[in-house]
């Protein structure tokens, strides 16, 4: 398993994917981050789930992405590589 998480920060979202080799395993985005109510949202296929989170900067938005990630997947320590879009 090749596991590459890639990332995609705007002013107030975080945007992720995580695939395996070549194949999207899942991806999402916080959106409001610093705002409102921040709202993590989760792409499987033609699923769509939405939570509601805690926040308050990117460094927290990025904690919740890493919590989502090891309930879903596991061991996200086999990440080999993290591709950032700026």
């Amino acid at each position: 398993m090749t596991l590459i998480l890639v990332v995609n920060c705007g002013s107030s979202s975080l945007k992720f994917s995580l695939f395996d080799k070549e194949e999207l395993r899942i991806g999402g985005m916080l959106e409001c981050i610093g705002e409102g109510t921040p709202e993590l949202v989760l792409g499987r296929g033609d699923e769509e789930e939405r939570r509601a989170v805690v926040a308050e900067d990117h460094a927290e938005a990025m904690q919740r992405v890493h919590e989502f990630l090891i309930e879903v997947c596991g061991d996200v320590g086999a990440v080999e590589a993290i591709g950032h879009r700026i």
